[in-house]
């Protein structure tokens, strides 16, 4: 009979100790669900700010309005870099390349060569690095 009371109070003790260890763990628990889901919205709403603004620079700066370009030809040298965006992007990305098809950069080594005496300056050779606005490097992605 004494067994059995020891056995009864060792099972009260284990479980006694079994709630005290999940009653400590329920606020480090609580804490990483807050913040993983702190971070997975960190990360949502960073996604959506990111967006937003390649969208923004996307319509006003590599797809420049008449009037944003005008305003780069009367301040070329404070808003050259906003130029070069539009150039790389509209002018040689859009109009220039992918004429015949939405995969084939250049339809002969001619127009290559037509495109390329467009870009003889020192952004043109850039251009020529990011492969005619196909990638980006890390100048330009710092940039913009």
């Amino acid at each position: 009979m004494c067994s059995k009371n020891a056995q009864r109070l060792n099972s009260i003790r284990v479980r006694r100790t079994c709630y005290i260890i999940f009653a400590m763990m329920i606020p480090f628990v609580s804490c990483m669900f807050a913040a993983i889901s702190h971070f997975a919205l960190g990360m949502l709403g960073g996604y959506l700010l990111v967006t937003l603004a390649e969208s923004f620079i996307h319509d006003h700066v590599h797809h420049a309005r008449k009037r944003f370009r005008k305003l780069q030809q009367k301040f070329p040298r404070l808003l050259n870099a906003f130029y070069q965006a539009y150039r790389s992007h509209t002018l040689i990305h859009h109009a220039h390349t992918y004429k015949q098809d939405h995969v084939t950069q250049f339809s002969d080594d001619a127009h290559k060569m037509r495109v390329d005496n467009l870009l003889r300056d020192k952004h043109g050779k850039r251009i020529i690095r990011e492969e005619y606005g196909r990638t980006i490097k890390l100048r330009s992605a710092f940039f913009f």
